[in-house]
């Protein structure tokens, strides 16, 4: 698609999608719904599953959170330049 990195940049300053998006709104209801972490008499394969699972949603937490920031500063920077 042309332009797409463009696009999907814009649409991620403005919040429309972004990793927060899509952690917040996608991720977590979809994990919580599901019941992942509360479900018992799992075995051994699904044990291992689930904490990489955890492991995933703590590095897209992490990841998401720096999106924001870098956003959040290029925004800043933007409404600075336009005053």
């Amino acid at each position: 698609m042309p332009a797409y990195r463009r696009r999907a940049a814009l649409i991620a300053r403005a919040q429309i999608y972004n990793l927060n998006v899509h952690h917040l709104r996608v991720i977590k209801p979809l994990v919580s719904r599901w019941r992942v972490f509360e479900r018992t008499a799992l075995d051994a394969a699904a044990e291992v599953e689930r904490e990489l699972l955890a492991g995933y949603l703590v590095m897209l937490e992490g990841a998401a959170a720096v999106e924001q920031e870098v956003i959040e500063r290029a925004n800043a920077r933007r409404k600075a330049a336009s005053c």
